[in-house]
């Protein structure tokens, strides 16, 4: 939010946040209004749908699995007796079905639903990026993250596709905002590392 606030502010604009339970489901709205600018994991599937300004930041996705059942890494995961769910339309979740072999993840609409089945035993591992993992570890009784990754990704700054214009700002304004620490300082305050 800090990072949208102070675009806000640079552009005298008004700041309007529109929540989505996820990044899939804001690619999803990227053409019907709802939002004007937005910032998600980049992947090839995203960059055909929407207008992709500079990456700002480089992120990991994992697992978040239950303690005690003996998976260590990443590739201890991908075994047919592990259920593995992700959140749907998310970068991450196309990543662990591309990387798993011997199992199918199953889709969710939004990481509350991944999470009330993960505290229901009914998956052992939920595939999410490190910084959601972490904050899940202190609040889901029994969880635990492996080591290693399936998907690294970067976080950019998005618009609907079809506005040159508003893109080429944006990439004016990212440069900016990196220049002078802003985004640093946004990275910083949710306990991200520049």
């Amino acid at each position: 939010m800090i990072l949208a606030e102070a675009i806000a502010q640079r552009c005298g604009l008004d700041l309007n946040l529109v929540e989505f339970d996820s990044s899939g489901q804001i690619i999803s709205h990227a053409t019907d209004g709802s939002w004007s600018l937005s910032f998600v994991p980049i992947d090839d599937e995203r960059r055909r749908r929407v207008g992709v300004g500079p990456a700002y930041y480089a992120g990991v996705s994992t697992y978040l699995v239950r303690a005690g059942m003996g998976l260590a890494n990443v590739a201890d995961v991908d075994s047919p007796s592990v259920r593995v769910v992700g959140v749907e339309g998310t970068a991450t979740l196309r990543s662990a079905v591309r990387s798993l072999t011997n199992i199918v993840p199953r889709s969710v609409v939004a990481l509350d639903e991944a999470v009330a089945l993960f505290v229901a035993r009914e998956v052992d591992a939920i595939a999410l990026g490190r910084e959601s993992i972490q904050s899940l570890l202190g609040t889901v009784e029994g969880a635990a993250m492996v080591s290693g990754h399936f998907h690294k990704a970067e976080t950019a700054v998005i618009v609907p596709r079809g506005r040159p214009a508003a893109l080429a700002a944006t990439e004016r304004l990212m440069k900016t905002l990196k220049e002078d620490g802003t985004i640093d300082a946004a990275l910083s305050a949710y306990g991200l590392a520049p």
